[in-house]
């Protein structure tokens, strides 16, 4: 029975997430589009009076990707559209959709082939862009929180009694992204994490923990008030995929949520069990920012960072690898792999800086990772760091009249520190574990 895939996805995300004054509103907007993502696609289906799982299934939708399959043509076209003016009017922000579904057999073994043309479509769509009338008026206040957004309201952004801000002018996006984070709400994008992190009986009590509320609120743990934020993702991901049949699809995208929430969890728990973690009961000092797919964004104490990331990176590419080998995705030989970059910064840097500079870091970091899979065969996790001094915006260049180079970056994560550290040939860098010996 042939069948139609439509793929969508979602535009400048992290310039949707930024684009705020305040971390809340940072954790508020990727709730909202993690809830965007789990519920509208069934509600639209619904009211489009589509059966799910025959006129529509829904493959994956993580991390602002939504890849459906149709048995109509004309019907995903529509599906479609709807989709993106939801997306617009939930978000102020754009979703690219490829302009035609792509037809195949709607069996298993050829939906690689056509989950592949379907993201080369994709490619395109964003290339050319989607454009969206904005509101010109003469006389209009500008939002308060991203400065960029035409204000809707003039209104506390915080019911939270605790900070008794005063009223702001605020934008669409913004109210919605403050909305997400009132009442101490952990929501469907926080709420999967902390029952990592806690026990069962925890989880429901009303004296939850508190997550960070700034940056100042994590520096103390360091005597310089300084952070770190971890930007990491997983490899060649998108390769991955389009291996995978589509009931392998969907395992994959439910195992990579799984993993990379486990793999953060994991040495969080370690952390609030440590002499420094038992003074901090009712505290969780790690807020991640962005949380979906592979891709992560989180704010940690500086003087965990290295090996909070080097736990999630190894954690992330033991759980991924053995998974994808018992589906049969990957064989004994390959492995799936991630790369985090920490940026160390004060606590009153700019967020989105750090992210931009880590970001610029990670991208170099793959590079060597993917190198050394393609052409040396081995497959390793990798950090790389920086340390922001002043007001630094852009990541550190190294010329040749400098005293040393940083030719050891990045630092590769070892399966196991138990064991004796070779690398493979021709691998520059070192281990990881060295920087704490």
């Amino acid at each position: 029975m042939t069948r139609h895939l439509l793929v969508a996805e979602a535009d400048h995300i992290q310039d949707l997430l930024f684009r705020s004054s305040q971390l809340r509103e940072v954790v508020g907007g990727s709730q909202l589009l993690k809830r965007f993502s789990n519920d509208v696609p069934r509600l639209l289906a619904e009211a489009l009076e589509l059966t799910l799982d025959a006129d529509v299934e829904i493959i994956t939708t993580g991390g602002g990707g939504f890849y459906l399959d149709f048995a109509d043509a004309n019907t995903a076209q529509r599906f479609g559209a709807a989709l993106a003016e939801a997306y617009y009017r939930t978000t102020g922000s754009t979703l690219s959709v490829i302009a035609r579904p792509v037809e195949y057999s709607g069996k298993d073994e050829d939906y690689p082939q056509a989950s592949e043309k379907a993201s080369e479509y994709l490619h395109a769509a964003k290339r050319q862009g989607s454009f969206v009338a904005l509101a010109q008026m003469p006389y209009i206040a500008f939002c308060e929180s991203c400065g960029v957004g035409l204000a809707e309201a003039h209104e506390k952004r915080s019911v939270d009694e605790a900070e008794r801000e005063e009223s702001r002018y605020l934008c669409p996006a913004c109210r919605a992204k403050a909305a997400e984070r009132v009442d101490r709400s952990l929501g469907q994008f926080l709420k999967p994490f902390y029952a990592r992190i806690v026990s069962a009986d925890s989880l429901d009590s009303k004296d939850k923990m508190e997550w960070p509320h700034d940056a100042d609120s994590v520096g103390r743990f360091d005597p310089r008030n300084y952070v770190a934020y971890i930007v990491a993702d997983g490899n060649d991901m998108g390769q991955v995929f389009n291996k995978c049949s589509k009931s392998q699809a969907k395992a994959l995208s439910r195992q990579m949520n799984e993993s990379l929430q486990t793999s953060l969890a994991a040495p969080v728990r370690t952390f609030r069990q440590s002499p420094a973690g038992n003074t901090i009961q009712q505290f969780l000092p790690v807020l991640p920012l962005i949380m979906g797919g592979d891709d992560l964004f989180a704010l940690v104490p500086a003087p965990w960072a290295l090996d909070i990331a080097g736990h999630l990176c190894r954690d992330f590419q033991k759980q991924m690898t053995e998974f994808a080998r018992a589906q049969g995705i990957l064989a004994d030989s390959e492995a799936i792999t991630m790369t985090a970059a920490v940026v160390i910064c004060k606590a009153n840097y700019p967020y989105y800086l750090a992210h931009k500079i880590g970001d610029a870091r990670l991208r170099k970091a793959k590079r060597v990772v993917k190198a050394l899979a393609r052409d040396e065969g081995h497959y390793l996790s990798a950090v790389d760091f920086e340390v922001i001094l002043g007001s630094q915006v852009e990541p550190a260049s190294w010329s040749q009249e400098c005293d040393y180079l940083p030719t050891l970056r990045p630092y590769w994560v070892m399966d196991d520190a138990d064991q004796p550290v070779v690398l493979p040939p021709r691998a520059w860098g070192l281990p990881l574990d060295i920087l704490g010996s």
